[in-house]
C-alpha cells in the first residue's frame, strides 16, 4: 500500500508578506510593552530608594 502525499496548498506571496509584517508588528509591540514596564519599574524603585 503506497502512502498518499498531498501537496501543501501554496501561499501566494502577498499573504505570505502579510503573516511576516504582522509577526513583526506584535514583536515590536510586545518589544514596547516590555521596555516601558521595565522603565516604570526603575523609576519607581528610585522613588522608593529616595524616600
Amino acid at each position: 500500500m503506497a502512502a498518499v502525499c498531498q501537496k501543501p496548498a501554496r501561499i501566494p506571496k502577498l499573504r505570505l508578506r502579510q503573516r511576516c509584517s504582522r509577526l513583526v508588528k506584535e514583536q515590536g509591540t510586545i518589544f514596547y510593552i516590555i521596555r516601558r514596564c521595565t522603565g516604570l519599574l526603575l523609576r519607581w524603585e528610585e522613588q522608593i530608594l529616595e524616600a
